[in-house]
């Protein structure tokens, strides 16, 4: 089966496949004085971020940890050092380790000795959560910025950026496609998180198809705010960039308050993101100058359908919808041509075969829900294992496909919709319930803005239905009469139990829910059985 490639990756490096110092050093050729990278009130060309790269690796190259295959991880917030030792990395042949900045304790732990990492690169805002590390294999430590006191007793070398920024720079070395450029751990919420290994061509070609799916050239900036740690930070915003050859206005972290300066200030003219982020724009009070912005392009899978319309028109700014999941991402989204109606994050790209199935693998009918599974028709677009876990490996490719965990339907004309996490369905008295049709009902509620239904332990088997909402400003929610709304609007086994009323939802990073803290039925959780 004939495949087309990205037309945009062909014309920047001359073939379809490619390695990350190749996108790279090719973009650096075409575009060098163009800006890559802002920060605060800094600029990097780049050329001027190739000089940065070359540092890095002139100085893992005196190091241990400069031979290709060597592993580099980090452990920091966005900023461009994250960057710089992200490519620096690549650029040798190394494989790079980027730790989620939230976690501590034994997963931090746990993560920093799995990663097999000699050189961890952090920041000194990260000096009380890191655990000793050379028993967990790293022997240099890092910082970015000052060598805060007490960093000593966590490494036998412990290094300041200006190590780095003295090195003499580095050559950048020729790198195969097909080989490893890191791993990434999933969130595991389902259990240990998962080392998920992933190859130079995954990403760069994954940039590639994203750039020509949502046109963007040159003159485009992102928003970078999601983390440098996650899939989205490093392949949606950085290396999309590359491949068009735009900006990365980059970003600390998501602030609902200060988002659409930001957005004026740097020019930015797309952003990514998770549904949740409209629902936390839309809840600032609306000003008469919100369309006043230049963002063109806001990029948010799994927003509700009913946050599409308000959005494009209050703020001016076109929603696309996409899937996928660190093992492979994008496994589709809908280009501006599709036709793909709302709700539905589109077809699959050209590098994957998708289908909807049952507990057997079967495919079931259109308008069926089942479990998303896919497969590449291209060899290294997606991840090549989790590391040193081949059970989940094995059980996450069972007959050959591969399971994503999200539940979905696909129309009549192949267009695909996301009906949420195989593990979020609720099992009630022997039906399955979506969390995701729960949610869309109750959010056409007129005084809910924001709402999660989740799953909690019955007192005789299966699952109990509880949903925690926030109303909308200005307004309140009367956990009988929700109730009651719900009771009229949904399948008895779907109507919740528990009702909590909150005044805000608690978010990822990434702007999803943590689900994992609303499960209590304590004080304050409205209960139907007991208002009976």
């Amino acid at each position: 089966m004939s495949v087309a490639p990205p037309q945009n990756l062909l014309d920047l490096v001359g073939d379809e496949r490619a390695s990350l110092p190749q996108a790279f050093l090719a973009r650096v050729a075409r575009s060098g004085d163009t800006d890559f990278v802002t920060w605060e009130n800094r600029r990097w060309s780049y050329i001027q971020a190739l000089e940065e790269v070359r540092r890095v690796r002139g100085f893992l190259d005196q190091t241990r940890a400069g031979a290709p295959g060597d592993r580099v991880a980090s452990f920091l917030s966005n900023q461009p050092a994250a960057i710089w030792t992200w490519f620096g990395t690549a650029c040798g042949g190394g494989e790079f380790v980027a730790l989620n900045r939230g976690h501590k304790g034994a997963v931090l732990a746990d993560m920093i000795g799995r990663s097999r990492a000699r050189l961890l690169v952090t920041e000194a805002s990260a000096v009380d959560v890191l655990p000793p590390l050379e028993p967990l294999g790293v022997e240099t430590l890092v910082f970015t910025d000052a060598v805060p006191a007490g960093a000593q007793r966590l490494a036998s070398e412990v290094l300041g950026w200006d190590t780095v920024v003295a090195a003499t720079p580095g050559e950048v070395r020729e790198v195969e496609p097909h080989a490893v450029a890191g791993l990434l751990y999933t969130s595991g919420t389902t259990g240990r998180s998962k080392a998920v290994l992933l190859s130079h061509n995954q990403l760069v070609r994954s940039a590639a198809r994203l750039a020509e799916a949502y046109c963007l050239g040159p003159s485009d900036v992102m928003h970078t705010w999601p983390p440098l740690f996650h899939v989205t930070g490093q392949t949606y915003m950085v290396l999309s960039s590359v491949v068009a050859g735009g900006a990365v206005a980059l970003f600390p972290t998501f602030s609902r308050s200060r988002f659409w300066e930001q957005v004026r200030d740097t020019g930015a003219t797309v952003t990514v993101g998770l549904g949740g982020i409209a629902s936390m724009l839309l809840s600032v009070p609306e000003a008469p100058g919100d369309a006043d912005n230049s963002l063109r392009l806001a990029v948010l899978g799994g927003i509700p359908v009913e946050h599409v319309e308000p959005f494009e028109r209050r703020f001016g700014t076109k929603v696309r919808e996409a899937f996928g999941s660190t093992e492979a991402d994008p496994i589709a989204t809908p280009d501006a041509n599709s036709g793909a109606p709302p709700g539905s994050f589109g077809r699959p790209t050209a590098d994957f075969e998708m289908c909807v199935a049952d507990a057997l693998d079967r495919p079931v009918p259109h308008g069926v829900l089942g479990q998303i599974l896919v497969r590449p028709l291209v060899p290294d677009v997606m991840f090549r294992a989790y590391e040193d876990d081949d059970a989940a490996t094995v059980a996450a490719w069972r007959n050959l496909w591969y399971h994503t965990g999200d539940m979905g339907v696909r129309d009549e004309n192949g267009f695909y919709y996301f009906k949420g996490r195989d593990k979020f369905t609720i099992r009630r008295r022997g039906e399955n319930v979506s969390v995701v049709e729960v949610e869309e009902i109750l959010t056409a509620h007129p005084d809910v803005a924001e709402c999660v239904a989740i799953g909690v332990p019955a007192a005789v088997g299966d699952e109990d239905v509880k949903v925690a909402v926030v109303p909308l400003p200005g307004a309140s929610l009367d956990p009988a009469e929700v109730h009651s709304f719900c009771n009229g609007r949904m399948a008895r086994f779907m109507v919740p139990r528990y009702i909590e009323v909150r005044d805000s939802l608690p978010y990822t990073e990434l702007a999803k829910v943590k689900r994992e803290e609303l499960g209590g039925t304590g004080p304050g959780v409205w209960d139907a059985d007991g208002a009976a």
